[in-house]
């Protein structure tokens, strides 16, 4: 299973535009084969910053992912409301527990 950890910060008066994206690609997303999650976050301290937090079965779930055009679009989307670029963690995790 990977994990994934997307930091992303929206543009001043971005934000709406950015939040209608990720509704969006995450709508699209849960519904492909191997993902167990996908779930956008926004921060508590700072508004204009979101984070992802994703699982996939499979590499090759990610990678069908990631050639997906609902992301393609999302991507599109995000290139005029981001301050920076994405920050980008994967997590190669071999095994998952429930709770503590």
């Amino acid at each position: 299973m990977l994990a994934i950890a997307v930091t992303y910060k929206a543009k001043p008066g971005k934000r709406e535009e950015a939040l209608r994206a990720a509704r969006t690609c995450s709508a699209e997303t849960r519904r492909e084969a191997g993902n167990a999650d996908y779930t956008f976050y926004a921060g508590i301290d700072d508004p204009q910053t979101f984070f992802l937090f994703e699982h996939w079965e499979s590499r090759e779930a990610l990678d069908a992912h990631l050639k997906s055009s609902h992301l393609a679009a999302f991507r599109a989307a995000l290139k005029d409301l981001l301050e920076a670029p994405p920050a980008i963690r994967i997590y190669e995790v071999s095994s998952f527990k429930n709770g503590l």
